[in-house]
């Protein structure tokens, strides 16, 4: 095989784990509103919150699951600690495909956990 064979197998490699990962990618994308769907169906009423990770010293970013918007929506929230109304919120659903797959693989398990704990403190208070 010569170089040129070799360059245009590796192109097709690369295109179709390119075509693969936007695969995946829609596929998530499709979970986010089923997942919002699912946490609004518990009638909550309160936002819920977890930690993602401090980008500074006192910078931090969190997912939660709150109102935005007039509907309620998993959103990345993030800002500086000393100043919440600088704060910003990005809906899962318009977050780089790189935070969504990071907080699914994550951070939903911990965000419906805490919901679960709410669910359960009502239970105990009745």
């Amino acid at each position: 095989m010569d170089e040129l064979d070799e360059l245009a197998d590796t192109l097709a490699r690369a295109q179709d784990a390119a075509k693969e990962l936007d695969a995946l990618d829609d596929q998530l994308s499709r979970m986010i509103p089923e997942y919002e769907e699912a946490l609004k169906n518990l009638r909550l009423g309160v936002a819920l919150t977890v930690p993602l990770d401090a980008v500074g010293p006192d910078y931090r970013r969190y997912f939660s699951f709150e109102k935005y918007g007039g509907s309620w929506r998993l959103l990345i929230e993030e800002g500086p600690d000393d100043d919440p109304e600088s704060w910003t919120q990005t809906p899962l659903a318009s977050a780089s495909r790189d935070e969504r797959a990071e907080v699914f693989s994550y951070h939903l398990t911990a965000l419906i956990a805490s919901a679960e704990l709410q669910i359960r403190d009502k239970i105990k208070s009745r």
